[in-house]
């Protein structure tokens, strides 16, 4: 699997992942709406999905920080959006033959925490959604510069937005 993804371009990488990560249970999550809890799991399972979950959770939380900075996003927002973050990654799904972590750069990391900022900026903090406003040519210059020091463009971030 890992060679597949290795293959694809630094975006696609991104797209795949988080193709495969999102569970009905995030939709819900991303929509406002209640949640069931996570159905109970076998012991190894469980262990398997904790810990890549934890992986995943920890690289986002570490570019998390630049992210928010980048985008001049409030102090007063950046820790519900922290938590929001953190919520969201609990709701992934992590199939047992997906154990293998993802191989990102930092800069991919902080496309993925983007993407999922802007799905979250939609119906679960509405507070952030003038920060992803395209309409707006600051918010879309600040966003492309963002992107562009990641080595991004505009476009591919509208396209990952496609999967929420």
């Amino acid at each position: 699997m890992e060679e597949v993804y290795a293959a694809l371009p630094r975006w696609t990488q991104v797209y795949a992942y988080l193709d495969v990560w999102l569970s009905d249970q995030s939709v819900l999550f991303l929509a406002d709406k209640s949640i069931d809890p996570t159905p109970k799991l076998g012991d190894e399972e469980e262990e398997t999905r904790n810990w890549v979950l934890g992986i995943v959770e920890s690289r986002l939380m570490l570019e998390l920080p630049e992210v928010l900075s980048g985008l001049g996003i409030q102090a007063t927002l950046q820790e519900q959006v922290t938590a929001s973050m953190r919520e969201l990654v609990l709701t992934f799904f992590i199939r047992e033959d997906e154990v293998s972590i993802p191989k990102l750069d930092n800069g991919q990391w902080q496309f993925l925490a983007l993407a999922l900022m802007e799905a979250q900026a939609r119906k679960k903090i509405p507070a952030i959604k003038h920060y992803f406003d395209l309409e707006d040519s600051v918010a879309r210059e600040r966003l492309k510069k963002m992107l562009k020091t990641q080595r991004f463009e505009l476009i591919e971030f509208e396209e990952l937005c496609t999967l929420f």
